[in-house]
């Protein structure tokens, strides 16, 4: 279960990782985060982001 859900649904890409990017300084550390997008090309923008971020970070897409 997510402590936190950020829903970008109807957001195109780059925005919702933009919009991620910016509330990543809010997170803490062991927090999950569920981050919910439609947009065809999320998963092409989030690998990138997933490299910088804190050990730990898991990606989870669902059918």
């Amino acid at each position: 279960m997510a402590d936190r859900v950020l829903d970008y649904c109807g957001l195109k890409c780059p925005y919702p990782i933009l919009k991620l990017s910016s509330q990543y300084p809010n997170f803490k550390e062991g927090e999950i985060i569920e981050v919910i997008g439609d947009c065809p090309t999320f998963s092409y923008f989030w690998l990138p982001l997933k490299r910088i971020l804190k050990p730990g970070v898991k990606n989870s897409e669902r059918p």
